[in-house]
């Protein structure tokens, strides 16, 4: 069997894998899936990412802390998650944005963290991946004027098409 599919956006390391995490591993090596991408949302998932990446060639890991839980944001986030980022297995900055829909961080610290970890990424010249829901014009606020990062993939994406283009 021919592999051809990639997961851009697990998150195995969950509490909810935890007791069929290796029925997981398995099925995925007898399947079509060539890799999986374990993307972090705080400190903790972001380690748990790597872990898991370091454990299975096919897994790879995507650290940083999502809008939900940038309250978890201190001054030595940015600090852990570069050196998380020096792991070979570590492809990107993610999941990172902005979440207006739920609001479960406040705003100005959502749009903080989010513009640390958009630096970050152009800085070390990785591929970010972004959480935007019901938050576009801060987003672009954020970004404008900004270097980009070499590759961002959209994953929660509430915008029409003129968001898109």
């Amino acid at each position: 069997m021919k592999k051809r599919l990639i997961d851009v956006h697990a998150h195995l390391q969950d509490s909810d894998f935890s007791k069929d995490f290796p029925d997981v591993i398995e099925r995925s090596k007898n399947s079509d899936i060539a890799g999986i991408i374990n993307v972090g949302s705080d400190l903790p998932s972001s380690r748990k990412a790597v872990q898991l990446a370091e454990s299975e060639s096919f897994l790879w890991a995507v650290v940083g802390v999502h809008p939900h839980d940038a309250k978890t944001w201190n001054s030595s986030t940015e600090l852990e998650l570069e050196e998380l980022l020096k792991n070979p297995k570590v492809l990107g900055i993610g999941e990172t944005g902005l979440d207006y829909h739920y609001d479960l961080s406040p705003r100005p610290q959502q749009m903080l963290v989010f513009e640390s970890q958009w630096k970050l990424a152009s800085k070390l010249s990785i591929p970010i991946v972004v959480h935007v829901r019901d938050a576009f014009d801060d987003f672009f606020k954020i970004i404008s004027g900004k270097p980009p990062p070499p590759k961002v993939l959209l994953h929660c994406f509430s915008g029409g098409m003129n968001e898109a283009r």
